[in-house]
């Protein structure tokens, strides 16, 4: 199982891009200090054309510290999250899962 931390994300922040090379489920948890910001999940076929993510037929996003979420992601595809603006936040994303890289 691989492991990426994606610390110290801010307001209106994008995150680094993780691919997954295998599909199957991905855990993800959000740490540090949110101030009613979402954090929503984007996926892209070719790491420049970004939509959002709608992993078992719902929006991912993340609003809950501490909360951990398992989504099912297809493989070869590419992975980033996005934070909404408002605040000073200080945000860490924690994923775990088989297959993924950071890109």
């Amino acid at each position: 199982m691989s492991r990426i931390v994606f610390d110290g994300l801010g307001a209106n922040a994008t995150s680094d891009v993780f691919q997954t090379t295998v599909g199957g489920p991905v855990w993800v948890n959000v740490d540090g200090d949110l101030s009613s910001q979402t954090i929503t999940l984007q996926r892209s076929p070719d790491n420049s054309n970004w939509d959002n993510a709608y992993p078992d037929g719902e929006l991912a996003t993340l609003t809950v510290l501490g909360e951990i979420r398992r989504y099912e992601l297809g493989p070869g595809f590419f992975f980033r999250f996005t934070v909404s603006n408002g605040g000073t936040p200080d945000i860490d994303i924690y994923v775990d899962g088989a297959g993924i890289t950071e890109f």
